[in-house]
């Protein structure tokens, strides 16, 4: 799925920046010529304003935009706007410009944009709804066309517990909806959220069981503590599924039938759509719930969670379906088709296939994807539900209210003067054995490119300190579902390195791939944090070079980095 991708512009290095710079142009006459409009973008990137939010947006992965501007309430001033003309969509007439940049201020929540112009703009009057000559030049105003707003809802089973926590924000925000579609468990958290039953759907997820969902018998969840037990559960379900060809959801469709409120969903606002696969064909099958016969409306949920092999495929009319999923595990084309032109989409990374389907330009969606695992896909676990809904709670916070962090969620501000000056503070400490400003500016993007592998995000001089910090909780093991000042995060991680705490693993049941990376950072000599142990030995020792230390930056950028953070925090 290809979409607009905002990101703060200095999460970029200044290396990248230069080259999308000298190939840009400017958009809108607001500086009046091209040089005056690229040295200005160097100036903010060199030197922020504070009081000015930069960004670059991408499409297919490559820059087209740079957008700097300043923010009052609902209003932004547009203070310099860059394009690359060699992108494949930087082809477009004024008038697709400014839909694509309604859709990006819908994206920040801004109702009204205005810039002053240089020159007058052809059609300026039929493109902008107030046009003004003052002191400053040419006023040009536009108003961001009214929000369809919908939300798509990822398949993924057990995890679907973190759709829980976006509704939880959406709901203690008073943020509305129109639209939700989903796939599996995306449509049956999808209509619990178009009756708007939040107690129903809280009070669901925090005591499901996996034998309230299938036909089957096993231990508890929490019975389930250590990979041995885990491979047992995993090991049942295998061979009920083999021997009954997918094991039957009996027991899920009583309780999805006691869960829908069919008054409710008849009402037709928001609206629901969801997906099934048709067994034979394998087509995709897109049902409008809302507009189905109230006695289909609980089989076509099931049908789009059946997922097979391991559930049993699912009978409707003598038609046999399977999990939607299988064909289009993100629905986002049926929200656009809707008429959505805002969009949050929540992947919780379920195994299915995401569409191939290119986001209009126009709409600049919120996706939510967790860097963090989010356990078992057909194991529920009231305690993993529990956290993966406040994890889920947190990052759409993060989003939209701009917080800093990507792991964690800090109340921090995003490039505020704040964040700049503790980003400063971070760097000055993990740079007691290697001045990190006196590298070449080669051998620091070495680094960025190392670090952006491992914390699998941006980035650069600007969140390298914030960028320590993540990986250096993330690999001792701080929790993700508590909201954190600095301060906290801090004394959190001081007390788990003097061993007053224990690792604050993810609460309830862990998958196969938490295990294994569990034991691999326990076990193995060549883990992250045998590393960082043996860098933290070298230092004590009075005997080391600069030389090495240098390589060892270079080639172990994070655990060296990690080890010279918690060197300065003891």
């Amino acid at each position: 799925m290809n979409y607009n991708m905002i990101e703060p512009l200095h999460f970029y290095s200044y290396h990248e920046f230069v080259i999308f710079s000298s190939q840009a142009k400017e958009l809108f006459p607001i500086r009046g010529y091209r040089e005056k409009a690229r040295s200005d973008a160097l100036h903010q990137y060199q030197k922020p304003d504070t009081n000015q939010s930069s960004y670059l947006i991408s499409y297919n992965h490559k820059c087209l935009l740079f957008l700097s501007f300043e923010r009052k309430g609902n209003v932004a001033v547009v203070r310099n706007c860059l394009y690359q003309p060699k992108h494949s969509h930087a082809r477009a007439s004024l008038s697709e410009w400014l839909e694509r940049l309604d859709g990006i201020f819908r994206y920040f929540n801004i109702t009204c944009y205005h810039m002053h112009l240089k020159n007058i703009l052809v059609d300026s009057e039929r493109l902008f709804d107030e046009v003004v000559n003052d002191a400053k030049g040419i006023l040009c105003v536009r108003h961001v066309s009214s929000t369809k707003t919908a939300i798509v809802l990822g398949g993924g089973g057990a995890r679907g517990a973190y759709h829980l926590g976006v509704w939880q924000y959406f709901r203690e925000n008073k943020l509305t909806y129109d639209i939700v579609t989903g796939a599996s468990v995306g449509a049956l958290n999808g209509a619990l959220m178009v009756q708007n039953d939040w107690e129903k759907a809280q009070a669901m997820w925090h005591q499901i069981e996996t034998t309230d969902v299938f036909d089957i018998s096993m231990l508890p969840s929490e019975e389930m503590s250590d990979i041995s037990t885990l491979l047992d559960g995993m090991k049942t379900m295998a061979t009920k599924a083999v021997l009954n060809q997918g094991i039957s959801t009996e027991p899920l469709y009583q309780y999805v039938k006691e869960l829908l409120n069919h008054k409710r969903l008849t009402c037709g606002k928001p609206s629901l759509w969801l997906t099934a696969t048709h067994l034979l064909t394998m087509e995709e099958r897109v049902i409008h719930l809302n507009a189905c016969d109230s006695e289909k409306r609980v089989d076509w949920l099931l049908a789009s969670a059946s997922f097979f092999p391991a559930l049993a495929p699912y009978q409707i009319d003598g038609e046999y379906y399977v999990d939607g999923g299988y064909r289009n595990n993100i629905p986002v084309d049926l929200a656009v088709k809707e008429g959505a032109n805002q969009l949050f989409v929540i992947d919780v990374k379920g195994p299915g296939v995401t569409k191939k389907y290119d986001v209009p330009l126009t709409i600049t969606p919120i996706v939510l994807k967790s860097p963090w695992l989010l356990g078992n896909m057909l194991l529920f676990d009231t305690r993993r539900a529990k956290w993966n809904q406040q994890l889920g709670y947190l990052e759409l916070k993060r989003v939209i209210e701009k917080k800093a962090g990507f792991w964690y969620t800090f109340d921090v501000e995003m490039m505020s003067e704040e964040y700049l000056q503790i980003n400063r503070e971070l760097v000055r400490k993990i740079k007691t054995f290697i001045p990190v400003e006196r590298l070449s500016s080669k051998k620091m993007h070495i680094v960025y490119e190392r670090l952006r592998i491992v914390y699998m995000s941006k980035a650069s001089a600007y969140n390298l300190g914030w960028v320590i910090l993540e990986l250096t909780g993330r690999l001792y093991g701080l929790d993700p579902t508590t909201y954190y000042s600095v301060e906290s995060f801090c004394q959190t991680l001081l007390a788990r390195l003097s061993q007053e705490t224990s690792r604050s693993a993810p609460v309830g049941l862990y998958s196969l791939p938490e295990w294994l990376t569990h034991y691999r950072q326990k076990k193995s000599a060549m883990s992250e944090e045998a590393q960082v142990a043996r860098w933290l030995t070298r230092f004590r020792q009075d005997n080391w070079q600069k030389e090495w230390l240098e390589m060892g930056l270079l080639i172990q950028s994070d655990t060296f980095l990690i080890a010279c953070l918690v060197w300065s925090l003891q």
